[in-house]
Formats: C-alpha cells, sequence, structure tokens
C-alpha cells in the first residue's frame, strides 16, 4: 500500500476547498464552512464532519484507544508500507526503494 493514496483523498479535499476559495466562490472561516465546502466539491470522497462537543464527549473512549497504539519511526519520509502479517509491516521510503524495514508489533 502506497502511503500517498491514503494522503492523496486528504489532500483532493483540501485541493478542491482551495481552488473555491481561490475562485472566489467561498469563504472559509471555521471548521463548518470548510466541511460544507468540500461536500458541495466535485468529488466521489464522502466528506463527515464530527462536532468538537461530540469528540469531547468520547474524549476518554478515544484516548484508551490511542494508549497502546505504536508509530513508525519517520512516517513522514515513508512512501511505502506492506503489511506483511497483523503485527507486521515492511516500509520503504518509495515502492521501488530496495532498501526495505520491517518493523514488528
Amino acid at each position: 500500500m502506497q502511503k500517498n493514496a491514503v494522503d492523496g483523498v486528504g489532500g483532493t479535499i483540501k485541493r478542491l476547498v482551495w481552488m473555491q476559495v481561490l475562485s472566489r466562490k467561498t469563504i472559509v472561516k471555521d471548521a463548518n464552512t470548510y466541511f460544507k465546502c468540500a461536500e458541495a466539491a466535485p468529488s466521489k470522497v464522502k466528506v463527515i464532519h464530527i462536532p468538537t462537543a461530540a469528540i469531547l464527549s468520547n474524549q476518554d473512549v478515544l484516548e484508551k484507544r490511542w494508549e497502546g497504539c505504536l508509530s513508525l519511526p519517520q512516517t513522514q519520509s515513508t512512501h511505502y508500507i506492506e503489511a506483511v502479517d497483523p503485527y507486521t509491516v515492511l516500509s520503504k521510503k518509495f515502492a521501488d526503494d530496495i532498501l526495505v524495514t520491517r518493523f514488528n508489533f
């Protein structure tokens, strides 16, 4: 799996919203106006808005869920990740790179 596939979804939405702002068709003042613009953008991406109150009311559950998560070192410079099994991934800077790093969780 290439990281850019996931990044591309967010990047696509950001680009579509930014184009609306540059063409002066919308003004983004907050998360809600950003959401409305993104939702109306011509894309197959389903955009959802989660209000701050919903996040705060579930904060304890969300924090517990993330407590045991481990991060991959140098994630920002990694563009290719392949799952070997549920507890192992292979990581490369680029898909065709010969240097492979194995991470076991």
